[in-house]
């Protein structure tokens, strides 16, 4: 019924975001003169854009290509261009570019207007991943990758308030690939495939995983999270001896009572500590018990039937046709 009520409000939103967009277009758009990928969705929370951006990074210098990205920063207390630095800190530039630069030692910056961000970039490189720039439309990439949680997927959402899209589904003709994420048993491969396909030629599926090799059975954890989906992390987890999980919003900044009632119940219980990339960047080890160890897990996508490499071949073909 809540849904019902509010379509209305969503069909006037996705109309004024067509509006926004149809006068970009009009207005016209820049493309870069750096080959730009975007990793973007259509709909708001969690598709695990982060963990794309590091496993194309991770590839692209495996092939000895230069790679830069940048964000917005979201969730930053600073405004404007900044390039990361070994002392960078989250409230600085954001969790998530901080989690990319910390794994990956390539250029990170970021700044609200991406074409300003690109100019303010110091030396070349070969690709620049853009982290959630779909929206962002005074910037026209030359590869858009669209992610969808297959949870909801777009066929099945419906724009704000009544769902969670920003924009209609006809947006994503202008993706170049799109990618569904999180796939469980119970996705209807088929039916997803011909909705996407109606928009986008290139349609890929991923499942998600978390990396816990360093974790032991017999040892007991405490879980700090502050994530989109916090109970599909506990879920990956739950083979484990997690005495407490401390559950957050996402982007929310541990104070310094969070750190001591995580060391209060770790050492009452002999516990180690569990927490994610992003998350990581936030906990301030000196209001932390010194005995504490800290482990860090990952999230990562494991694209199915070669989808992974279909994707970077795809991305390095409009890379040498854009003879960039």
């Amino acid at each position: 019924m809540r849904k019902l009520l509010l379509w209305p409000f969503g069909i006037l939103y996705g109309s004024i975001a067509s509006l926004i967009r149809k006068y970009a277009e009009i207005k016209g758009r820049n493309t870069p003169s750096v080959f730009t990928v975007v990793v973007g969705n259509l709909a708001i929370g969690g598709t695990g854009k982060t963990p794309l951006i590091i496993q194309l990074t991770e590839v692209f210098l495996r092939k000895g290509l230069s790679v830069a990205v940048l964000s917005r920063g979201y969730g930053r207390k600073t405004k404007g261009f900044y390039a990361l630095h070994e002392n960078s800190i989250a409230a600085e530039v954001g969790e998530e570019p901080l989690e990319i630069y910390k794994r990956t030692k390539v250029p990170v910056y970021v700044c609200e207007d991406r074409l300003e961000g690109i100019k303010k970039m110091t030396g070349k490189v070969d690709i620049l991943l853009l982290d959630d720039g779909f929206q962002h439309l005074p910037l026209k990439a030359h590869f858009t990758i669209i992610l969808d949680n297959c949870k909801k997927p777009f066929y099945k959402n419906a724009v704000l308030p009544a769902g969670t899209l920003r924009e209609f589904p006809s947006v994503l003709k202008e993706a170049n690939a799109l990618v569904f994420t999180k796939t469980q048993p119970s996705f209807n491969y088929d039916e997803g495939f011909a909705k996407a396909r109606h928009y986008t030629k290139h349609v890929f599926t991923s499942t998600y995983h978390t990396t816990h090799e360093n974790l032991d059975l017999s040892k007991n954890y405490i879980l700090i999270s502050a994530v989109a989906n916090n109970k599909a992390l506990e879920q990956a987890l739950k083979t484990f001896r997690v005495i407490k999980h401390f559950s957050y919003l996402d982007h929310y900044s541990f104070t310094s009572k969070d750190h001591k009632d995580w060391s209060k119940l770790a050492t009452e219980n002999n516990a180690e500590i569990i927490t994610t990339g992003k998350d990581q960047s936030k906990i301030n080890r000196e209001w932390l018990d010194e005995r504490l160890s800290i482990n860090v897990v990952h999230s990562k996508h494991h694209f199915e039937k070669g989808g992974f490499a279909s994707l970077i071949q795809l991305i390095l073909t409009t890379k040498q046709n854009a003879q960039l």
